[in-house]
């Protein structure tokens, strides 16, 4: 549900950009999603999903997000002690 969620949150941000495409420009990115996942050379299908996750900050910002209220947890919990 959360992942939905962080789905649904991206997809807002391009929609913007999404709506600002001219028609060829939308021809093209229609043709980039339909074709993304029909590629019958597996090869290429792992080397393209490898760049997608290297060029994502989801994972650091999440990392991020666990680290900063952990130790938000420890000061709070040491300044009750």
């Amino acid at each position: 549900m959360e992942k939905h969620s962080d789905n649904q949150k991206e997809f807002q941000k391009l929609m913007p950009i999404l709506t600002s495409l001219d028609a060829e420009e939308t021809e093209i990115f229609f043709h980039l999603l339909n074709n993304r996942d029909n590629n019958e050379n597996a090869s290429v299908q792992r080397t393209n999903d490898l760049i997608d996750g290297a060029c994502s900050n989801e994972e650091k910002e999440k990392l991020a997000k666990l680290s900063e209220e952990a130790n938000f947890a420890l000061k709070n919990t040491y300044l009750h002690n």
